[in-house]
């Protein structure tokens, strides 16, 4: 897991935008 620079939800590894906000990660 990873978490996103822009709104802070966790990201699964392998996944390229976050499913919350879209930021690319």
């Amino acid at each position: 897991m990873r978490i996103c620079r822009k709104c802070g939800a966790q990201v699964a590894d392998g996944v390229m935008a976050c499913p919350q906000c879209g930021a690319p990660m």
